[in-house]
């Protein structure tokens, strides 16, 4: 029986670093190019080690090995996509955030969010840029290294930029809160955010 401590890849910086240094000119490239012509930022995100649940997986409990995501930006540690869209409004701490549709009464402050997910370049294992007959997206095969998750980070956004008008200029994303923070405040799940429920 393989334990859970076991099945987690150890890398060295110098892996982290090779991997860094392959992936994020093809993203990046690919991001630009979806960007310029105005194309589906689309992706499925695949889970490595659960390769043969797609396309036709059970499970119910945990992230599902497959899911489609939008890939919308890059950093130096990895890829950006979105997971969800929701509003916030000002805890009555007047500090910290928190759901809108878990307050009650009038709102002072309200903000409309992206849940957007870091991918790190090393998470990555393939690309698939073309697809498959199920889905003409990009997949992108993952190590699901964090909790089972593929993301390192998890924050709630609002667009500020692009800092011109060209179309050579991206999308700028700035955080609001850590996901984690807003439902703390929220006294509300993931999978709460996720579906609205």
């Amino acid at each position: 029986m393989t334990s859970r401590r076991k099945s987690r890849r150890t890398l060295s910086n110098s892996d982290r670093l090779q991997l860094r240094q392959k992936w994020k000119p093809l993203f990046e490239a690919r991001i630009y190019d979806t960007h310029q012509k105005e194309l589906r930022r689309d992706v499925i995100i695949r889970d490595v080690r659960r390769l043969d649940k797609y396309p036709n997986h059970s499970e119910t409990k945990g992230i599902s090995p497959s899911f489609r995501v939008g890939f919308v930006g890059i950093n130096h540690r990895g890829i950006l996509v979105m997971l969800g869209v929701r509003e916030l409004a000002k805890h009555k701490d007047g500090e910290h955030w928190m759901f809108a549709e878990v307050t009650t009464g009038e709102l002072s402050e309200k903000k409309k969010v992206l849940l957007l997910g870091t991918i790190p370049y090393d998470y990555i294992d393939n690309v698939d840029w073309d697809g498959d007959e199920y889905h003409g997206f990009t997949h992108i095969y993952c190590f699901f290294d964090n909790k089972k998750e593929p993301y390192e980070h998890l924050g709630l956004y609002v667009q500020t930029g692009p800092l011109s008008p060209s179309p050579y200029d991206l999308p700028i994303y700035t955080e609001v809160s850590t996901f984690a923070d807003v439902c703390k405040f929220s006294k509300r799940s993931w999978w709460t955010f996720i579906f609205g429920l």
